[in-house]
């Protein structure tokens, strides 16, 4: 909880930063709460299972280093070769550990990678497989159909597609991250000029709708995002 804590006080600079960075960010949140409880349970495994979890170790290395990096004014000409380590490391052990439990998180960072380096259709198609490999009854699948909506939000020969399927997630009481969609659908309406649209579906938030949520991100980040939003905090 202490962690979701932190990333509710650093909401004030992260309102305003790409969409791209908030995507990653917020994968970057989710996965690391919720990989850490996996660890615990399977260090116990098969020393296949822990080769698996050490390679995904070290390649985050290289995830983290790109992530602290990428506002820095003198790493930005550099900024695509950090993402190729990213791709390159993720890959590796995905190839390395494709039949382990761990071989879709592999996957999920590394499509992260392939949308910061501009390949945005190669890191939605491999986001769509992702999807699959977790099955319906993941947390991880709403939360990449999400993520994936806001990448298709972000370009322009996907940007209908993207809010069309931004808007369902949102409407959708079985999501457990629909609090995120409507939080990006406002956001969506109020850069649109629309500011009154972007209210009302904060106020959903606010409000306490939707109400499902998963037990380690109560009471939701995105209520706590809106509110500053619509000036509350």
């Amino acid at each position: 909880m202490a962690k979701v804590k932190s990333f509710i006080g650093s909401t004030k600079t992260y309102v305003n930063q790409s969409r791209y960075t908030q995507v990653g960010t917020v994968v970057f949140v989710f996965l690391l709460l919720s990989v850490g409880g996996y660890f615990g349970l399977s260090w116990r495994r098969a020393n296949r299972q822990q080769e698996a979890q050490k390679a995904f170790i070290d390649s985050f290395g290289s995830y983290g280093k790109a992530r602290s990096l990428e506002f820095r004014l003198d790493v930005q000409p550099h900024k695509e070769e950090l993402w190729d380590q990213v791709d390159m490391d993720f890959q590796a052990a995905y190839d390395q550990n494709k039949s382990s439990s761990l071989a879709p998180y592999f996957a999920m960072f590394r499509a992260q990678a392939l949308i910061e380096k501009g390949d945005i259709e190669a890191g939605l198609e491999l986001m769509r497989s992702v999807q699959k490999d977790f099955g319906s009854d993941s947390p991880f699948n709403s939360l990449y159909k999400v993520t994936a909506a806001l990448v298709q939000l972000d370009n322009v020969k996907t940007a209908t597609e993207g809010l069309a399927a931004l808007k369902t997630l949102s409407e959708d009481k079985t999501n457990q991250f629909a609090d995120m969609a409507l939080y990006y659908l406002g956001e969506y309406y109020s850069s649109q000029g629309d500011l009154q649209q972007a209210q009302t579906v904060w106020d959903k938030i606010i409000n306490g709708e939707p109400k499902k949520l998963p037990d380690y991100i109560i009471p939701s980040p995105w209520a706590s995002l809106a509110k500053m939003r619509r000036g509350n905090a």
